[in-house]
């Protein structure tokens, strides 16, 4: 078995992570999100530089993280197919801005985040976020990332 193939069985939910700059609003499907702090209350997110969200996030210098449900993957595929440049998103999706942010209103919970940090990772920059907001929105099970579903 291959490194990528080892890789592609790590354990990740899907999460769309929201920002917004002015007019500018969109979202991105991502699996590379954690908590990465307890005092104070903060996550970390994986985005490679050329999305269009990583250039909103740099600007507004926040961002949001909607966790998905079980049953979810037609939404992440569609925050996932195509570049926020050339379509928004959101149209057609129930959300609410939350603090100038994207939050998904069906998930199964989400956080608004203040960047702290950036860091170089490879192809990515690990963005770290305090916390600002959060809300569980409801009960249920993640929707787990799985290679095959998106590739």
């Amino acid at each position: 078995m291959g490194i990528q193939e080892v890789l592609s069985t790590f354990v990740h939910g899907v999460y769309i992570i929201g920002a917004k700059e002015g007019d500018n609003i969109n979202g991105m499907t991502a699996a590379w999100v954690c908590q990465c702090s307890f005092s104070p209350k903060m996550v970390a997110v994986a985005i490679a530089p050329e999305r269009f969200t990583y250039e909103l996030i740099e600007r507004s210098g926040k961002f949001s993280v909607s966790l998905l449900r079980d049953g979810q993957i037609e939404l992440a595929k569609r925050f996932g197919e195509v570049s926020g440049r050339d379509k928004n998103k959101f149209s057609d999706v129930d959300y609410s801005l939350i603090e100038d942010v994207p939050v998904l209103t069906d998930c199964l919970c989400w956080v608004v985040c203040e960047v702290d940090g950036r860091l170089k990772s490879g192809d990515h920059y690990i963005i770290t976020g305090r916390v600002l907001k959060s809300k569980q929105v409801r009960l249920g099970s993640p929707l787990i990332f799985r290679w095959e579903d998106y590739f």
